[in-house]
């Protein structure tokens, strides 16, 4: 809700100050009102006015609000407020007084106070206004740049800024209490710190004064580590905390951490060695196997045969592939042929390719003579005698019988047959002088 000030008989044309700020010097204000006394800097000129504002903050809220004339070459003058809702002793409000020069504002006042009892009598002032002029002298000339209250209405003042007994918040979460001369007493029961106000801590952090006043327990956004702070890194390297508790590169990294291994060679192992403040590989590789994974070497007789060495860099133990012969072996064939084994380890299939062969097999048999036979030597030749022959040959004729008139034919089998047509009886020689000469028989 919105009052009109109404202005008290001494601003009611000209807005004239009357009296200096004297706590006994201006007229008390009247129960159930409050009366504003504005002392300005500078002297007001023709058409100069007071634009006023008073808030009563407390529920229920009130605003009033007015404007008064400024006569020409004062400095200020009174204005009684009165209230719609019932006058509140100990209500907080707020004053704004702004002297205006048509739309532009010259000077302004603020205050925020308690109503005292019964009723208010509040004076504003600045300091520059307390220049020893009738107008805004202050009982004793020296100046003045506080809010006086009136308590009671009975004309008494009392020079200060609060009501005695009030007590409001001051400092690191303090209290501050109103002393019987509307004067604030001291600031006690302040915390470590201002609420809300920050502090650097731990590496680069930031601790927060909590509504509480006092420092909260944990430091935020801190660094990774505390400048100037070194520590291992990498491969036998080192790194330093910046200015801002950040880690700073890695400085003197090498090629290996100190006790790493890695393979070598023949399923070897490398060991990484440290010297002082660097590392590196020893270059020594130690527990090789006896052959390259994977790799291959001939095996058996020479007769291309192929060893694999395992992962494990040993030799399998497995010839595989392995041929019947060796490259330019000389080898049997035949009737004790020779052949040449081949570059792929085989032997020759053309029979052409097998030289010098006999004329037969080792122990081979033949006929011979008559129905003799002959056997094959070992060195694949017929021998030169006949074995077991008969006493012919098969179809051939002899005489037979007594004085050999007969026929005997041999039979397949290389035997004499039957004689056949010869005489069986006797058959007697005549006596020839010479044993060269041959008698033929004289029979009977």
């Amino acid at each position: 809700m919105t009052r009109r000030l109404r202005a008290s008989a001494a601003i009611v044309l000209t807005l004239a100050l009357t009296a200096a700020l004297g706590c006994d010097k201006t007229r008390p204000c009247k129960t159930g009102t409050a009366l504003l006394d504005l002392r300005f800097a500078a002297a007001a000129q023709t058409g100069d006015r007071v634009d006023l504002t008073v808030d009563v903050t407390d529920t229920p809220h009130e605003t009033v609000t007015g404007s008064l004339l400024l006569k020409e070459g004062t400095r200020g003058g009174t204005a009684e407020v009165e209230f719609k809702t019932p006058y509140r002793a100990g209500a907080h409000v707020t004053v704004l007084a702004r002297v205006m020069r048509g739309d532009a504002e010259i000077e302004e006042l603020a205050a925020t106070t308690t109503l005292a009892g019964g009723c208010s009598r509040i004076a504003l002032q600045t300091a520059a206004s307390s220049d020893g002029s009738q107008d805004a002298a202050s009982g004793d000339g020296g100046a003045v740049d506080r809010v006086y209250i009136e308590v009671g209405g009975e004309g008494g003042t009392c020079a200060g800024g609060c009501l005695p007994g009030e007590s409001v918040s001051c400092g690191k979460c303090g209290t501050k209490t109103c002393a019987a001369d509307c004067t604030w007493g001291a600031c006690s029961g302040e915390g470590e710190c201002l609420a809300g106000s920050t502090q650097t801590c731990g590496n680069c952090g930031i601790q927060v004064c909590d509504p509480t006043c006092h420092w909260q327990a944990t430091c935020q956004g801190q660094g990774a580590c505390k400048p100037g702070d070194s520590a291992a890194c990498g491969n036998c390297g080192r790194m330093t905390c910046s200015p801002t508790c950040a880690w700073g590169p890695c400085a003197g990294d090498s090629a290996c951490s100190a006790g790493a291994t890695r393979t070598c060679g023949r399923c070897g192992t490398e060991t990484c060695g440290s010297s002082g403040s660097s590392c590196g590989w020893s270059g020594v590789c130690s527990g090789e196997g006896a052959c390259s994974a994977g790799s291959t070497r001939p095996c058996g007789i020479g007769n291309c045969g192929t060893e694999t060495c395992g992962t494990d860099c040993q030799w399998s133990g497995v010839c595989q592939n392995a041929g019947e012969c060796v490259p330019g072996a000389l080898g049997a064939c035949g009737n004790c042929g020779t052949n040449t084994c081949g570059a792929d380890c085989h032997w020759p299939t053309d029979p052409s390719l097998c030289t010098g062969q006999g004329t037969c097999a080792p122990g081979t048999t033949a006929g011979c003579g008559n129905c003799g036979t002959i056997t094959c030597t070992q060195s694949c030749q017929w021998p030169t005698f006949c074995s077991g022959e008969g006493a012919c040959a098969p179809g051939d004729s002899i005489t037979c019988g007594a004085c050999d008139t007969g026929t005997q034919i041999c039979t397949a089998s290389c035997t004499w047959g039957l004689c056949k047509g010869g005489v069986t009886g006797c058959c007697v020689l005549p006596l020839v002088d010479s044993p060269d000469l041959v008698a033929a028989p004289i029979c009977p």
